[in-house]
């Protein structure tokens, strides 16, 4: 499909899932899997509950085209676990429209990376600039630091973090607010704008 169905794969990558059962819906061209299904995909793999993949009826017969290329939605029930080289994603509800070249997950979202972890209500995911989305009770953390925020962009191919909108970091006795919070993973450093305060014990520095 394009890139590869999952983050991480690419066309090239074969597809294969596996399943305790599988309902061929040919009327409504639905594949349903369902009881421990299993997606790999190159690198990356994908475990759920349940599973469907809804067919393009424009590519059946197609020159060339399988069954990956038909490939229109997928909706996969929770909850589902996502495993890439580099990040693990969870939530309890995943949809991907390929119109969109996206990835929604919905309900307990998190991105496991390394130390880091993010959870939030939502994710979107752009597989076409390699980009999540995370709005609702958006938390980030990396050791024992602490961040929060409206909503947090992850720019997966520069490794940068964006959180705006309400930004409280928390740090042992170090707090900072701000609208806005950038971080740089590779160098490890974080630029905060907007309304900063910065607060250690009895001092108190704003800008």
């Amino acid at each position: 499909a394009g890139d590869g169905l999952l983050p991480g794969a690419t066309d090239k990558d074969p597809l294969t899932i596996e399943a305790n059962r599988l309902d061929m819906k040919d009327a409504q061209k639905l594949l349903v899997y369902t009881g421990d299904v299993l997606v790999i995909n190159g690198p990356s793999t994908l475990k759920s509950a349940n599973l469907t993949i809804f067919l393009d009826n424009a590519a059946e017969g197609a020159t060339g085209a399988s069954t990956t290329d038909r490939v229109n939605k997928v909706d996969a029930g929770g909850p589902v676990v996502i495993n890439t080289q580099k990040e693990t994603y969870s939530g309890n509800q995943l949809n991907y429209a390929r119109a969109q070249n996206k990835i929604y997950m919905t309900g307990n979202v998190t991105i496991q990376q390394g130390d880091g972890l993010t959870k939030a209500d939502n994710l979107e995911f752009d597989k076409a600039t390699s980009s999540a989305l995370l709005t609702g009770n958006v938390i980030y953390q990396k050791g024992a630091s602490v961040v929060k925020g409206d909503k947090l962009i992850y720019d997966q191919a520069k490794d940068k973090v964006f959180l705006t909108g309400n930004v409280i970091y928390v740090s042992g006795e170090t707090t900072v607010t701000g609208t806005q919070m950038d971080f740089d993973k590779k160098a490890n450093t974080a630029l905060f704008t907007g309304n900063v305060v910065y607060a250690k014990k009895d001092t108190v520095v704003k800008d």
